[in-house]
């Protein structure tokens, strides 16, 4: 059922389901930017969203003035992203909380404490 939801604990980003037709999606909308991106509907997407790529309609929120990122952007590595511009405290943050190399896209749209 299609509603919206407030973010997990610690998370950055509300979701809300969303279907047009057959096409069914979670919109993850950062808590503090302006960024909406789009995950595949799954249990745990409040935690580690699996991102996909942008629906037709997504130019409706771009329309509205939010940045919708591409998918080649949050599926990135995040060391192929070059994270010696964020600070040491960030950096940990990133190598420490999740356990696998970590997207640009998980690290914009994380749920770390």
């Amino acid at each position: 059922m299609p509603g919206i939801s407030p973010p997990e604990r610690f998370a950055k980003y509300h979701t809300a389901r969303m279907a047009a037709y057959t096409d069914v999606c979670t919109v993850l909308c950062h808590t503090t930017l302006p960024w909406v991106a789009f995950a595949a509907t799954a249990p745990d997407v409040g935690q580690r969203p699996a991102f996909v790529q942008p629906p037709d309609w997504a130019g409706h929120f771009t329309r509205a003035g939010f940045t919708v990122p591409a998918l080649p952007f949050l599926t990135m590595p995040a060391t192929d992203a070059g994270l010696s511009a964020l600070p040491a405290w960030e950096r940990g943050l990133v190598e420490g909380w999740l356990p696998i190399t970590p997207s640009l896209g998980h690290i914009v749209f994380n749920s770390w404490p």
